[in-house]
């Protein structure tokens, strides 16, 4: 095999069928296709999570306080989701724009939109998918 071809080797994308809206039980059930974990968005994912424990428990302790928390986590959640299923979202079978296969960037703004949606399989990838090798040594 050529050294080249070891270089520009990708995984293959995996297929996710989400529980969305019943999808599982649909006639047609739609798929998302996904790259395996980025590491790195793992370590992000940990990151996240520690801060918003250190807000907590650098906070008062008020409601005013913890409704601030909550909004920065969020807004910070949702921004993380974002980049996440953009560096990992690689397609969909059965979803239709007007008829057509539904394009790259209309699925990604589609899964920021559908929140539950989008955090479904931004969990799957996260929590359900296959780490590399060299990863899951880690």
């Amino acid at each position: 095999m050529d050294i080249n071809a070891l270089r520009g080797y990708e995984v293959p994308p995996e297929r996710y069928v989400p529980k969305f809206a019943n999808n599982r039980d649909a006639a047609e059930p739609f798929a998302i296709l996904h790259k395996p974990l980025i590491r790195g968005y793992q370590h992000e994912w940990f990151e996240l999570l520690a801060q918003d424990e250190e807000r907590r428990e650098g906070s008062d302790k008020t409601a005013r306080a913890t409704v601030e928390i909550l909004k920065s986590a969020e807004i910070d959640g949702n921004a993380y989701r974002s980049r996440f299923i953009r560096a990992h979202v690689v397609g969909a079978e059965g979803i239709t724009d007007e008829g057509s296969p539904i394009a790259l960037e209309a699925l990604w703004d589609l899964l920021d939109e559908v929140v539950d949606l989008g955090a479904e399989v931004m969990t799957h990838v996260l929590f359900g998918g296959v780490l590399t090798e060299d990863d899951a040594k880690n």
